[in-house]
């Protein structure tokens, strides 16, 4: 499904592709089978708003990945 949207996409005259990755499964398929770029990445357990920490207790996935295909 990813590959046929990244053709359509393209098809359409975009240039990138920009996706936030929020399982582990995922962030290895794109990043690592799909070659995708690692642009940025937020670790949830370290999170904070303030003196808040809304994910402290998030373990999985660990991090929240935004990736770019360039097409």
């Amino acid at each position: 499904m990813r590959k046929e949207i990244s053709r359509r996409t393209k098809l359409l005259g975009y240039k990138y592709v920009i996706g936030e990755l929020t399982s582990s499964a995922t962030q290895k398929v794109i990043l690592e089978k799909m070659g995708h770029r690692n642009c940025a990445e937020v670790n949830l357990s370290r999170f904070s708003d303030g003196n808040r920490r809304p994910f402290a207790s998030v373990v999985d996935p660990e991090i929240i990945v935004l990736a770019e295909e360039v097409l």
